[in-house]
């Protein structure tokens, strides 16, 4: 990032009252739950533009763990997301479909995975992120990756069905402290 854009960025959140200075001209979180749920709506959600894939395995969970084991032996930079991730992070509500970032070219992976392409009903999506910041502070649960607590909001957020109900629990059982905190220092 170039230092004018820095800049310019730091000083559109302090505009909008995000971020503050301190008397040592430190930056420090004025409000961390607004500037969520601001980068949370304004985000496009990456898996609408995913390859859709069909996999053998009719447990949701199980493909979760048999793709991760297979991600991990092919080298693959990948990140669960969305309800299948929440399955490993908070377990609120089962997932019907897997979503998953990978740093490879989906149809070429789905291909060395045994996965079928389907243009509905799929049990798979894969999506190469346009940021590769998907995968920063992504964590094991269980031997899955799965995407840091703060992506996975985001995703959420503007899914549909029962996906917004379940960012909303993650925010106040996840996150909600931990922003506080961090504007209180």
């Amino acid at each position: 990032m170039s230092a004018g854009l820095s800049v310019k960025t730091l000083k559109t959140l302090e505009g909008n009252v995000y971020v503050r200075r301190d008397s040592d001209r430190r930056v420090t979180l004025a409000d961390g739950e607004a500037l969520l749920r601001r980068w949370a709506a304004v985000t496009e959600g990456a898996f609408r533009n995913a390859g859709r894939f069909v996999s053998r395995l009719p447990n949701p969970d199980e493909v979760t763990r048999r793709l991760s084991n297979r991600f991990e032996s092919l080298g693959v930079r990948y990140a669960v997301s969305r309800l299948a991730a929440a399955r490993f992070i908070e377990p609120y509500a089962p997932a019907r479909v897997v979503d998953i970032y990978v740093d490879r070219d989906p149809g070429d992976l789905a291909r060395t995975l045994g996965l079928l392409p389907v243009d509905r009903g799929e049990s798979v999506r894969l999506v190469t992120p346009s940021d590769e910041g998907v995968f920063q502070f992504s964590g094991e649960h269980d031997t899955v990756t799965c995407v840091n607590p703060v992506q996975l909001f985001v995703d959420l957020y503007n899914g549909r069905g029962r996906e917004p109900d379940v960012a909303e629990r993650l925010f106040e059982n996840r996150l909600r402290e931990a922003l506080v905190r961090r504007g209180e220092r």
